[in-house]
């Protein structure tokens, strides 16, 4: 089951870690469900953009909601990890992450900030339209 990040950090803060596992392979995807329908141990699934180079966005995202309903005890979380603004745009249109980070690292502070700044209220706006039960 799909939750979002902050009803996952909520449950969870102060009793125990939660496992954030990068996913680029069908096989890895299938692990880590299969670890945590075993342990009943929540989980942040992470894409990164040279996973969705990899096997595209859509392939990936449809191989991590397939195995939701093939472990739908699994209580997760979608995360984007790294991205640019055309992976942040590609991800919030997609509906399905929870949690998007923008790597703006190598860039001046000043320019870090207003990109920062750019993708947070791109975020806002399209996950309270989407999610409003998301803590909009």
């Amino acid at each position: 089951m799909m939750i979002s990040p902050h009803t996952l950090f909520k449950e969870c803060y102060g009793k125990y870690a939660v496992a954030a596992i990068n996913v680029f392979t069908m096989e890895q995807v299938l692990a880590v469900f299969r670890a945590a329908d075993t342990s009943r141990s929540p989980v942040i699934i992470q894409t990164t953009p040279v996973a969705r180079d990899y096997a595209t966005p859509e392939v990936l995202t449809a191989m991590i909601t397939s195995a939701a309903r093939v472990y739908p005890d699994v209580v997760f979380t979608l995360h984007l990890d790294h991205g640019n603004e055309a992976h942040i745009a590609n991800a919030l249109g997609s509906g399905q992450y929870g949690s998007l980070m923008i790597d703006a690292s190598h860039d001046p502070l000043k320019q870090n900030i207003s990109r920062t700044r750019e993708v947070v209220s791109m975020a806002h706006k399209k996950t309270c339209l989407l999610k409003p039960n998301w803590g909009c």
